[in-house]
């Protein structure tokens, strides 16, 4: 049994994937890919040991030859992630640029084939619509099509939202606490003019009830991302919570930024949505101009 989970920034999916691989059979291994270069990637590794810690995970560093790594048969295997293996595998020191597709999906599938189920965590990182250097281009490209590569071949294919689980492929694996109910507020998400103010309306919240990136007296706040950026310290949680619809411009998928600010907006924004999903009562994501009740 293959899972695959997908989503952008701190949208939920190593928790997520980590729910999933402990209803696997044990013994569960941690297969982890990401470099320990510089501060931050040293503090993100750092705050996912301390997520894991106390759930059963052995632990091994492979960020290349995930194919020739011996796990136990039979077990458990979370990878994470797709896309710190594509870019060790596509990238040398110098920088030079190799196309390394077929290595990162036959690699994947031949540690799958050793394992009783294999869950694996990449990245969404191609739909943010802007233009990148060759190199980065190439990589949104190896990445997406080993994404859709190993999707075509998994049993199950998901992408966390907020913490909620959309089922893209299979589903029946889906962990029971995701289905939780919260209070009567409602979660709408999506991307820049998804039409998630049609959506609002709908509901009956005219223009004067909607509030934009301001915390006021109105029931409804739109571009929460706006309202985070110019909050960087103190919990904005509790007063959400206050209010009837809480709307959020998904800003974690595409390519990670390189400034620091952009990728900890990112980061907060994320987290704060996840917390958000947990309380609310309704999870609702427009694409398009269809809503989609995830939970």
């Amino acid at each position: 049994m293959n899972i695959l989970v997908t989503g952008g920034s701190a949208s939920g999916k190593s928790s997520l994937a980590e729910r999933l691989a402990v209803q696997g059979p044990p013994p569960w291994t941690y297969v982890a890919t990401m470099r320990p270069w510089g501060a931050e990637a040293r503090a993100r590794i750092d705050r996912h040991r301390r997520l894991r810690r106390g759930r059963g995970f052995e632990t091994l560093e492979c960020y290349e030859s995930v194919g020739a790594l011996e796990v136990p048969a039979g077990g458990t295997v979370l990878l994470e992630c797709l896309g710190n293996l594509t870019a060790n595998l596509m990238f040398d020191e110098a920088g030079r640029v190799r196309n390394a597709l077929e290595e990162i999906v036959d690699g994947v599938l031949a540690l799958g084939a050793r394992c009783g189920r294999l869950v694996v965590v990449t990245n969404d990182v191609g739909r943010d619509g802007e233009l990148y250097e060759l190199g980065t281009q190439r990589y949104i490209e190896v990445l997406g099509r080993a994404n859709a590569g190993l999707a075509a071949r998994f049993d199950t294919v998901l992408e966390a939202v907020c913490g909620v689980p959309a089922v893209l492929k299979g589903g029946q694996l889906l962990p029971s606490e995701a289905r939780k109910g919260g209070s009567g507020l409602i979660l709408v998400v999506g991307g820049a003019a998804a039409g998630k103010t049609a959506y609002v309306e709908s509901l009956g919240y005219s223009e004067s009830a909607i509030a934009r990136g301001v915390l006021d007296e109105r029931p409804v706040l739109d571009d929460l991302q706006d309202l985070v950026s110019r909050t960087p310290d103190g919990d904005l949680l509790p007063y959400l919570l206050e209010k009837k619809v809480v709307v959020c411009r998904e800003v974690g998928c595409g390519v990670v930024p390189l400034d620091p600010a952009e990728r900890a907006l990112r980061e907060r924004v994320g987290r704060l949505c996840v917390r958000l999903a947990e309380r609310a009562e309704q999870v609702v994501r427009v694409s398009c101009g269809i809503a989609a009740v995830l939970k």
